[in-house]
């Protein structure tokens, strides 16, 4: 820190910096601290749960007592059966998304890059994204993705 005996010029370069310090962490302290919240009411609406990426949820439903009572609800392949039947060599491609659940709703990259939206419940899917260009080459050239936030 320049003495009191400094240049102007340096003093001024000084308070300028100290002002921007105290104004951008005055913005950025309440963003993270809200940022680490977890998902909230059974949303999972950012990759990892929240904005902070925290991978939290504060659901109650399953605990110690009862994770061994747990069963597969669905299953379902890494693209829809629509997709599989016209194009079948995307099969044997892996998924590696997070899906996101917003409104009741499950959204999550398939195994050509695509964003399909599920019936949680049932595993049941409401709609598929267009490819892009249409046809059996545009599916063919899409990869899995990490998500879709």
């Amino acid at each position: 820190m320049p003495t009191l005996d400094a240049e102007p010029q340096v003093l001024r370069m000084t308070v300028r910096a100290l002002i921007v310090a105290i104004t951008v962490n005055a913005f950025i302290a309440p963003v993270s601290a809200s940022a680490q919240r977890g998902a909230t009411d059974g949303q999972w609406r950012s990759f990892a749960a929240d904005v902070g990426s925290t991978k939290y949820s504060s659901l109650d439903q399953i605990d110690r007592d009862n994770v061994g009572d747990l069963r597969v609800a669905w299953s379902r392949l890494a693209v829809d059966a629509s997709i599989a039947r016209e194009v079948p060599e995307v099969l044997g491609r892996r998924l590696i998304g997070t899906p996101l659940m917003v409104d009741g709703i499950l959204y999550l990259p398939n195994a050509v890059g695509l964003v399909e939206a599920l019936d949680p419940g049932t595993g049941e899917t409401l709609w598929i994204q267009e490819p892009w260009g249409g046809g059996q080459d545009a599916l063919l050239s899409g990869t899995s993705t990490r998500g879709v936030a």
